[in-house]
């Protein structure tokens, strides 16, 4: 009995200490959950948002959004919804939802570093808003000639973009960043209650008119993401 005793135990221990090294090696792995925040977004191009990737693999799945504010900036038509001369985006406020897959071109190396390569492809929507109470320009006319409006505007922005990107990631902490081109899809819906051209006075308009405006632009996109990955 004491030999067969020992014959067990001598079997059993290595592989008890086999399948506690397989769990080890389970446990450990490349970060899969990534969370970042875009500071240029933040503090110049008026976009306050958090951005949540899930990347299991080869693929990742993420979404982006956010608040948007008015800073009542000349650039942000340029930022918010690509070149275009009508309307001052800067005023308006609204709200942004940009979900992503990225496919990534090469695998891990090091789980505590490593460069990640890939390419990726956005949706987005955003929706702003400005009210009556105030006038802003709403064409320029270029040399510092603008038509001003007085009026309800209710934008929607639809768009899609294809990025290269690359990613850094270090133990817990991530640089991305990504550059691509797109097309961006935006409609103004415009209540005027006022219309005219600086320095002359804003002529009332009652009832309010009813405006439509539907642009597309292909325009590109620059995103520099900081954060942490889990």
């Amino acid at each position: 009995m004491r030999i067969n005793f020992l014959i067990v135990l001598l079997i059993s221990v290595p592989l008890v200490i086999h399948g506690q090294t397989n769990n080890e090696k389970k446990k450990a792995h490349f970060p899969r959950h990534y969370l970042s925040v875009n500071p240029l977004n933040i503090f110049l191009f008026q976009q306050i948002g958090i951005t949540y990737e899930y990347k299991p693999g080869m693929m990742g799945y993420g979404i982006t959004t956010g608040y948007i504010y008015p800073n009542k900036q000349a650039y942000s038509n340029y930022f918010i919804a690509g070149p275009t001369n009508y309307g001052s985006l800067g005023y308006y406020s609204g709200f942004f939802i940009v979900p992503h897959v990225n496919v990534f071109l090469i695998k891990p190396k090091n789980l505590k570093h490593s460069s990640l390569i890939y390419v990726s492809l956005k949706l987005v929507y955003k929706y702003m808003y400005i009210d009556s109470t105030t006038y802003s320009a709403w064409y320029n006319y270029g040399d510092g000639a603008f038509l001003y409006r007085k009026m309800i505007d209710k934008v929607n922005i639809y768009g899609g973009f294809i990025d290269f990107g690359y990613r850094y990631v270090l133990y817990h902490f991530f640089i991305d960043l990504n550059f691509g081109l797109g097309l961006m899809s935006v409609n103004h819906n415009m209540s005027i209650v006022g219309e005219g051209g600086y320095p002359d006075p804003l002529n009332n308009i009652n009832p309010p008119r009813l405006e439509g405006l539907h642009q597309n632009h292909v325009t590109t996109n620059f995103t520099l993401n900081f954060g942490v990955a889990f």
